[in-house]
This record gives C-alpha cells, structure tokens and sequence, in this order.
C-alpha cells in the first residue's frame, strides 16, 4: 500500500494506525512532501516498509514497492511457518511436551528421566515421538521449531535447571 501523509480526510499515517489497529497487515510506503523525524518514526514504528520524501524518483519509488512485496511474503512465510509448527504441537501429548519442554532447554535425557521421575527408556520413546510428530529431523531443528512457536527457551518453576538436576545428583 503506497500512501501519502496528506490525503484528503484522513491522513496517510491515520489510515495506516487505523490498518494496523482493526489486524490488517500489508506493507506500506509512505511517501510525503512535508515530512520530518518524528513523523517517519511513527510510520515505520506502525509498520511501514519505507518512508520517502517527495518528489522522490521514480525508481526509488519501485525499489521501496519491490522490498515492501518481499518484506510481505517473508512475513506471510514465517506467519505459515509458524502456524503449521503450532498445529504439530496440539499433536503432542502432556507427557511430550513436558519432555519437549524440557529438551528445549538442552536437557540431557538422563536428567529428564530423574527431574520427571520415569525410565530413560520412556524419555527415549517420547524424545522419538516428538520428533516424528514435529517431522523433525534433529534435535537442534526440534530447538528452532519451539522457539518459532513461542515455548520459552529458559528454565521455569516446571523444568527447573538441568544444572540444578546434575548437582543434587552428584
């Protein structure tokens, strides 16, 4: 959406706010002749892709038009990225989150097994059940598709510290 600041009714930035308020994500460029700093901070805080002076050239204008597209599909990627590892994960069970959880931290299997209280062999098991639920092919792939889906990557009151864990054992 290319926009300028002085539209009748409604300024380029008031519809871009308005946009951004009512959930409707599409790239803007906002070009105007009467900008300043403060002005393009608050576009490109709500979210533009560019903010130009005008009389700006024309290529300038189709550069900031083609990186607004490709910002675009970048973020539809991620967006979809994102909501097909969420789907994955409402496959996983309790116990396998617990243990995802856990793996997220770098937890080795051992310490899952004693933190949880169950057999290696079940750790194992759900470690396996994870990642083929996930369609992960490593452990460092499962990392980035929990950190992608927004579970915390740092110790809780749940998950505790695998640190902690290896000192009461030692």
């Amino acid at each position: 959406l290319v926009l300028d600041y002085r539209m009748p009714g409604m300024t380029g930035l008031d519809l871009q706010e308005r946009l951004k308020q009512d959930g409707v994500e599409i790239p803007v460029v906002m070009i105007t002749a009467y900008g300043d700093v403060p002005l393009a901070v608050r576009s490109m805080r709500n979210g533009a892709v560019t903010f130009l002076g005008k009389p700006c050239r024309e290529n300038e204008l189709w550069e900031s038009i083609e990186q607004a597209l490709a910002f675009d599909a970048k973020t539809r990627r991620a967006r979809a990225e994102k909501s097909e590892i969420q789907q994955r994960i409402t496959t996983l069970t309790a116990d396998e989150m617990t243990v995802l959880r856990h793996l997220v931290l770098g937890w080795p299997n051992k310490n899952i097994a004693k933190q949880l209280d169950i057999g290696l062999r079940t750790v194992e098991l759900r470690k396996a059940n994870i990642l083929r639920k996930m369609k992960a092919g490593s452990l460092a792939e499962l990392v980035r598709m929990a950190m992608v889906a927004g579970i915390p990557c740092e110790p809780s009151a749940e998950t505790g510290s695998p640190v902690a864990i290896e000192a009461q054992a030692n």
